[in-house]
């Protein structure tokens, strides 16, 4: 006696099958075609009425300085611009009530093409804070600066002056 024994093909799972009809689809939409519209004019006029009330005016100001120095250093400089202990002293010197990174965010600075000429541009809601800001972070840097080219200085004097003893 021979058993047919047969697999079942789903497994015990009911497969349904989904159609998409897309006539159906359509007709519902030109049936609702007027809420598409609403929807439309009302987020285009919710839209153009925050972007008309809503005006902050922002100013940029730029200053700019001229460095001596190589290329490459003229990058690492832009960096150090922006670091916290330059940014401490400017945010001390004019009184700022922010961190040296919301600071930080404010300042941007740029080599004008392959110049030594650095642009250091700064954006606030005052005008004249902006100005204030931009000149104060200039200032200090320099400052900064000069001093670390005089420590500079007075190392490699140093280093030639222990140089030409031990000879």
């Amino acid at each position: 006696m021979k058993q047919n024994l047969q697999m079942p093909t789903n497994y015990g799972i009911e497969q349904t099958e989904k159609e998409i009809d897309l006539r159906n689809i359509f007709l519902i939409l030109k049936r609702r075609w007027w809420i598409i519209v609403i929807f439309t004019i009302l987020s285009t006029v919710a839209g153009y009425y925050y972007a008309e009330n809503n005006d902050t005016p922002v100013y940029q100001y730029t200053t700019r300085l001229m460095i001596h120095a190589s290329s490459e250093q003229i990058q690492t400089l832009l960096v150090v611009l922006k670091d916290p202990p330059i940014l401490e002293e400017v945010i001390e010197e004019l009184d700022l009530n922010q961190s040296p990174d919301s600071l930080a965010n404010q300042i941007s600075a740029s080599v004008v093409g392959t110049s030594q000429r650095v642009n250091i541009s700064v954006i606030d809601v005052n005008p004249e804070r902006a100005v204030a800001i931009a000149n104060a972070t200039s200032a200090v840097f320099q400052k900064r600066d000069q001093k670390k080219q005089i420590m500079m200085f007075k190392l490699v004097y140093w280093s030639n002056r222990q140089y030409a003893h031990s000879r």
